[in-house]
């Protein structure tokens, strides 16, 4: 699931302070679609913040920017020369959504020279790979419309596809042919990489039926009470006088 799709500041890309500070432009592209939760039309705001890798845990020593919406989907970050030092650093750029939702992605990591910052303090000597994304929905995001199980599968055009299941079967038999209830869809792979998914996930109804459960009363069998050594039950095998002298034969 992707709602801010970070396009820059690419992976390995260095800024040099000037002027006292250094400036960094973030973009970012929807990955969704209108109805989605995740909608970059459904964000309240965003909060900007200068990380890096400390040891495997994530640092971020600066906020950037809090809780505030723009009107295109970038915004250029000045970091003060003073206030971090020279060395290699990611932004984490956590939305908030409509209905209780939020997303918290990172950009690639780029480097920073002529910044005249603590370096006893922090500690960014190392270049990695951006973090993976995180996403909450709210409960309120969680509700699917009904009708939307009823559109032919083949025919759905959204990244977010609903899957018509089987529902509960009846007690009796009532067809001597099988019949296919849903259309098949073909497979079609890839030749080359895609930027983004057509399809990003698929949803199923929920049970049209409730299952029936009871308590089993009956009480459970007792213990052996008592016990013999298997020996007793076992017998010496033995021959015949006949089948001792066709042995000879």
């Amino acid at each position: 699931m992707a709602d801010v799709d970070v396009t820059s500041p690419s992976s390995g890309k260095s800024y040099k302070a000037s002027g006292g500070s250094a400036s960094v432009e973030i973009k970012w592209k929807d990955d969704s679609e209108d109805g989605d939760t995740l909608y970059l039309g459904n964000v309240e705001g965003y909060t900007i913040s200068l990380c890096y890798m400390d040891s495997g845990d994530i640092s971020c020593p600066q906020t950037i920017v809090k809780d505030k919406k723009f009107d295109s989907n970038k915004y250029t970050a000045k970091i003060d020369a003073a206030d971090v030092p020279n060395g290699y650093y990611f932004f984490q750029i956590y939305t908030t959504f409509e209905k209780d939702s939020t997303s918290i992605h990172y950009t690639d990591s780029f480097k920073l020279s002529g910044m005249s910052g603590p370096s006893a303090s922090i500690k960014a000597t190392s270049s990695v790979a951006a973090p993976d994304p995180q996403i909450s929905l709210g409960e309120a995001a969680t509700s699917i419309n009904s009708a939307s199980f009823s559109i032919t599968y083949t025919k759905q055009t959204g990244r977010t596809k609903f899957a018509p299941m089987q529902m509960q079967p009846k007690t009796t038999v009532t067809h001597s042919k099988w019949s296919r209830r849903f259309a098949s869809s073909s497979y079609t792979p890839y030749s080359t990489l895609r930027k983004s998914p057509n399809c990003r996930t698929t949803k199923t109804p929920g049970w049209s039926y409730t299952p029936k459960s009871a308590t089993n009363t009956v009480s459970p069998a007792g213990y052996p009470t008592s016990f013999y050594a298997a020996s007793s039950r076992v017998s010496k095998p033995t021959l015949s006088s006949a089948s001792k002298s066709k042995r000879w034969l």
